[in-house]
């Protein structure tokens, strides 16, 4: 048995490596990948500086030496002119006719532009027969600010970020290519609640989009219909926005704002940074606006950030030996895990390798979703290894064999290092640019947070943790624990204790994930906040507060023989490693912040071990045991 965990060790260590290799080409492409756009709308600027002495070219040079680099032009719809007052719509033609309007202009230049928009789009100013609600909502490109941004983009180097409309027009697509080209537009960031081509022509705008020599961007949160098919069409090769409403930007203190943005772009891959400006105007709106833009421009720099051509992400896609070399380390963690949990025979253990080695090989050469599926086993299995070794070593240390507080400190970090030796595997299987821009992600989140700590808690009701015994007598030792709870009596303080910490467990589990079910709160946020402004990188709560903490104390306790505390404080320390894999399962975040964030929760966490260990002893706990 001794010359398997040998050989499953070597295994492990084969797929690490091969993880990192695939790290480090995704290292490579994030530090290629670190100019993002500041882009501010042509709107809002006018707005600006009609309120201002400045021009609206002049205003334009102060947001750009501030460090602004595009600027949103939103293409017009028929609904402008008639808000304006430039054109009228009128039902003509008998009766007969039926719903029959034309658009007519207050002047002959509006009246040109007009029908030859129009005409671009499939339609005909003097005849259209359409709801007028429908009529309002035709575009009609962006020729009433072709000549602004093209002096913008000419004399002060702004890149033309197109706002266009989705219409079901006969010709919307042909029209948005040549208009987009005439206006210089290198991305586009569509206008309102739909993307180009939604209900049912997302194919030809993502062929558009691939291939006009226009970037699509789309907007992080922004729930776009069609957004995420589009996406997915176009396979990770985009630009990813981060924008705050105008309506949320009023209620924003400018160092909030501030901080929102740089974070987006430094722990969440966002490329460019679409940034109303929320002092429209009054005395001193200017500088404001352009102080926000300078502290955006000045704490990006400070991130490692600049701002500048947002370009698309690299794609280090792991190859097919590497994925195969990390398949087969996930299965070697398999069997790892199994002998942690129980007392298998040499013949058992190689039937599982050979089983599962042969499936997750397999499954990792099987596309996307095997990979994820490859992921998700290695999410689930890390952890629990982690806890039950770290038990097993911790029962071992009770004969002294080192000093016992060395012995804590080595075992609380092999704990932390073999769960993150489970999300390089994850981060590394994941690698690619369809993850990186999150298109796709890791599948199973819930799963991943739940099953690794109900694995410690059934070990621990076993009676098994850190001392496994054959699986016969495993199950029938949780049987005989099962029993004796349920025949005792039930005394109120371990009643609450329970509910507490199921209700604890699944807090956890509902707040995990990319649209996780309950919110947080407002004291946590500025909690966060404060941890991101002193520490640079906030450490998970989770780690910090619940499970690093009671790793610590659980290795001590078990190191004092204290077994069945030690048991209990282990099932909540499986959280705090479960949140360290989980760090490494944001596949947009970049590597280099998730190493940080599991550094920053180790030592933070520990910390907070000791004083746990401290308020365990003035409890009693551990005060008569042997130290050792």
């Amino acid at each position: 048995m001794k010359h398997l965990k040998s050989l499953l060790l070597l295994l492990v260590v084969a797929g690490l490596a091969s993880s990192v290799c695939v790290l480090n080409r995704r290292h490579a492409a994030e530090e290629r990948h670190r100019t993002v756009e500041i882009a501010v709308d042509l709107g809002e600027v006018r707005a600006l500086a009609a309120s201002s002495p400045q021009s609206v070219a002049d205003v334009f040079r102060s947001l750009k030496a501030s460090g602004a680099t595009s600027v949103a032009v939103t293409e017009a719809t028929v609904r402008d002119l008639l808000s304006t007052g430039q054109a009228s719509l009128v039902k003509v033609g008998s009766r007969e006719a039926g719903g029959l309007y034309s658009v007519r202009a207050s002047s002959a230049s509006v009246q040109a532009f007009l029908d030859e928009a129009l005409r671009a789009e499939g339609f005909s100013a003097g005849a259209l027969q359409m709801d007028p609600s429908e009529i309002a909502a035709i575009p009609l490109g962006f020729g009433l600010d072709r000549d602004i941004a093209r002096t913008l983009r000419q004399d002060q180097g702004y890149r033309i970020v197109a706002r266009a409309q989705n219409f079901p027009s006969p010709a919307r697509f042909e029209a948005l290519r040549a208009q987009a080209r005439e206006l210089g537009a290198g991305t586009v960031i569509f206008a309102g609640d739909e993307v180009l081509g939604w209900r049912g022509a997302e194919e030809q705008a993502a062929s558009l989009l691939g291939s006009g020599g226009l970037l699509f961007g789309a907007i992080e949160f922004g729930k776009q219909k069609g957004s995420e098919k589009v996406e997915r069409l176009l396979d990770g090769r985009y630009l990813r926005v981060h924008s705050i409403s105008t309506a949320e930007m009023a209620n924003y203190q400018p160092a909030a704002a501030v901080e929102r943005f740089v974070r987006a772009a430094r722990e969440r891959g966002i490329r460019v940074l679409f940034v109303h400006l929320p002092f429209a105007g009054g005395e001193g709106a200017l500088e404001q606006n352009l102080d926000l833009i300078g502290a955006i421009t000045r704490d990006l720099r400070r991130s490692g950030l600049a701002p500048g051509e947002a370009a698309v992400v690299g794609d280090p896609q792991p190859s097919r030996l590497e994925l195969v070399v990390m398949a087969a380390g996930v299965a070697a963690a398999a069997v790892l895990t199994l002998l942690a949990f129980f007392d298998l025979g040499l013949a058992s253990a190689l039937a599982w390798l050979a089983v599962s080695a042969l499936l997750l090989a397999a499954l990792a050469s099987f596309g996307d979703m095997g990979r994820k599926l490859v992921a998700l086993a290695a999410a689930l299995l890390f952890p629990a290894w982690a806890v039950a070794r770290a038990a097993r070593l911790s029962i071992a240390g009770q004969n002294g064999i080192r000093p016992p507080g060395l012995a804590l400190v080595i075992h609380y970090l092999g704990a932390i290092s073999i769960a993150l030796f489970g999300g390089l595997f994850v981060a590394a299987l994941l690698s690619g640019r369809v993850f990186m821009t999150a298109t796709d992600q890791f599948a199973g989140v819930k799963v991943a947070h739940l099953l690794p700590v109900l694995m410690v808690l059934f070990a621990a009701s076993a009676g098994v943790l850190g001392a496994p015994l054959p699986p016969r007598e495993v199950w029938a030792s949780a049987v005989r624990s099962a029993r004796r709870i349920w025949s005792s009596p039930v005394l109120f303080g371990a009643a609450a204790v329970g509910i507490l910490a199921i209700a604890a467990l699944l807090l956890v589990v509902l707040r995990s994930g990319n649209d996780a079910g309950v919110g947080v709160s407002g004291f946590e946020l500025r909690f966060r906040a404060l941890l991101d402004r002193v520490l640079y990188v906030r450490p998970r709560t989770k780690e910090i507060l619940i499970g690093h903490p009671a790793l610590w104390a659980a290795i001590w306790l078990m190191l004092r023989r204290e077994t069945a505390w030690a048991s209990v404080f282990f099932v909540a320390a499986a959280l705090g490693l479960v949140s360290v894999l989980n760090t490494f399962c944001h596949i947009h975040t970049p590597v280099a912040l998730s190493f940080a964030r599991v550094f920053n929760g180790a030592w933070v966490g520990a910390i907070g071990g000791v004083a746990l260990v401290w308020a365990l002893r003035k409890l009693g706990l551990g005060a008569n045991a042997k130290s050792g």
